[in-house]
């Protein structure tokens, strides 16, 4: 996953190349890079990890009421979070880095397809 690789990246120094722009180290030493002192990609892996949990144990124990909303909020809380980091990087930074659009897209189609299986 994106948020993995970028992690093991920052963890070990090494320099992320990004598709988009050759220095993807202006948007992670902004004051975006963090949210309350954890890093995004540390967010992002629970992101994903919790969508993950969710899915196995809808499949587990069955689809319930409290298992549609916990997923539901947390899709919501991840896209619009992730939403929110775009508009910095248009808005604020003004630099696009892919290595930060793919999470956002990536949370925003699970978003819509927990609504298309919640509208079901």
């Amino acid at each position: 996953m994106t948020s993995g690789y970028i992690k093991y990246h920052r963890r070990h120094g090494k320099k992320l190349e990004c598709a988009i722009t050759t220095d993807c180290e202006q948007l992670f030493s902004s004051s975006y890079e963090a949210w309350r002192g954890i890093d995004n990609e540390k967010l992002g892996l629970w992101f994903f990890g919790l969508v993950i949990a969710f899915a196995v144990l809808g499949a587990v124990v069955g689809v319930y009421w409290w298992l549609k909303v916990g997923l539901l909020l947390v899709t919501m809380a991840g896209a619009g979070y992730g939403i929110y980091l775009i508009h910095a990087q248009i808005r604020v930074i003004k630099h696009w880095c892919t290595w930060c659009l793919v999470p956002t897209v990536s949370a925003v189609i699970i978003l819509l397809a927990v609504l298309g299986l919640l509208a079901a």
